[in-house]
């Protein structure tokens, strides 16, 4: 019993560790006086409410599109034939987002599924939806954009923007689609 116990003190003091880092603030502004705690009830361990930690930088934002069903025409389709690495099945683009800091820099880049040697994805262009701010996309070159997200962002806010893309099948066979997925400021 007394193997267990201490054990167990162990064991609380490792995930009372693990709170502590995921939940302290990560940046200078974030930070209080007052330290994130563990409280422990009837036995039961109650994790205090933590935010999500978003690394700061530069975030890839990959588009991959199945070139070979998707065809000139399907506008309203396009979602069907596209998706994000990290979206879940089934969920659409509309709620796709990325996670940034003020700060960040997003870089957009499209790639084929289906014959990468005979179709390329260009990223044409990002735009805010509305009159959103705080992202400021650059002009496209070499088939992506770059975006900063600025000082006129706001934490909590989302950011609606719609990425422009080109299938380019060959030479003079280009389409033009479009989808909006989101950004979240963290």
């Amino acid at each position: 019993m007394k193997n267990f116990l201490r054990l167990y003190s162990v064991f609380l003091f490792v995930i009372f560790a693990l709170v502590i880092n995921a939940c302290a603030p990560h940046d200078e502004k974030d930070r209080t006086d007052e330290p994130p705690s563990i409280k422990i009830s009837d036995g039961s361990v109650i994790v205090p409410k933590c935010k999500i930690l978003v690394p700061k930088g530069e975030h890839n934002v990959v588009l991959l599109v199945d070139t070979e069903n998707l065809k000139p025409g399907q506008d309203n389709d396009t979602e069907k034939y596209c998706r994000f690495p990290d979206l879940n099945p089934g969920e659409s683009i509309k709620n796709y987002t990325t996670d940034v800091l003020i700060g960040d820099k997003v870089v957009w880049l499209g790639v084929s599924m289906s014959t990468p040697l005979e179709h390329d994805i260009a990223i044409t262009k990002i735009e805010p939806v509305g009159d959103a701010k705080g992202l400021i996309p650059q002009q496209p070159k070499n088939g992506k954009v770059v975006g900063i997200i600025d000082d006129n962002a706001k934490r909590g806010q989302e950011i609606t923007y719609t990425i422009e893309f080109s299938v380019i099948r060959g030479e003079g066979d280009t389409t033009n689609y479009a989808l909006d997925p989101k950004i979240l400021v963290h």
